[in-house]
């Protein structure tokens, strides 16, 4: 199941980190357990063989065992059929897949492509700064992209028309970009907004 067979007469300590993983995964599957716990068992490996862990952990599960995983994969979060997040040592969040999607994003996200997206960042942040009724307004970069949320029903102005107006920024200051699309929020998305709400929370440490 972990593929191990070219690797049987090696010692551990020898072994590259991501086939190790492979065997911590495959120790911890002998006695066939109920209930596994794994912390962060993808840390260090290649996206292949991360892969190749989740179909085994998607299997296992399948089958009907009860599984525990920590992660900082924010992708690999999809997998999971609940789910809590935590900042500071507390759980902020926790819940299905769509549920925490919906309290993070209650309105829609919206997506400007850019060649140059630290600048047009930077751009798209000077004017969030330049009025108060922009307040509950975010945006974020993820990858040559910029993710834009208005900050809910309450919200002083539409997605969209926030999204419009920085497009306009970003085209005056002569920012390639495309027209803003709605899109679903990834995961990344969830956790940055929620722990930038979160973000002020006394640690655990401190309230001791």
């Amino acid at each position: 199941m972990t593929e191990l067979d070219d690797h049987l007469r090696t010692l551990v300590k020898v072994l590259p980190g991501g086939i190790r993983q492979r065997v911590a995964l495959a120790s911890s599957l002998l006695h066939d357990p109920e209930i596994l716990f794994l912390d962060e068992p993808t840390a260090g490996v290649d996206p292949l063989l991360r892969k190749r862990f989740w179909e085994i952990i998607d299997g296992l599960s399948a089958a009907g065992t009860t599984i525990f995983i920590t992660t900082h994969y924010m992708d690999e979060v999809e997998h999971c059929h609940k789910i809590a997040l935590m900042v500071k040592g507390r759980i902020i969040e926790e819940g299905t897949l769509a549920k925490i999607k919906s309290s993070a994003f209650p309105e829609p996200l919206f997506q400007i492509d850019t060649e140059d997206v630290v600048r047009a960042f930077g751009v798209a942040r000077e004017l969030l700064k330049s009025s108060g009724k922009y307040a509950d307004c975010a945006v974020s970069i993820h990858g040559s992209s910029l993710h834009i949320f208005a900050g809910g029903p309450a919200a002083a102005i539409p997605g969209r028309d926030m999204a419009d107006l920085i497009m306009q920024k970003l085209e005056k200051a002569s920012i390639p970009c495309t027209p803003p699309e709605p899109i679903e929020p990834g995961m990344d998305d969830v956790f940055v907004h929620l722990v930038k709400r979160y973000e002020n929370l006394p640690s655990e440490k401190s309230r001791q």
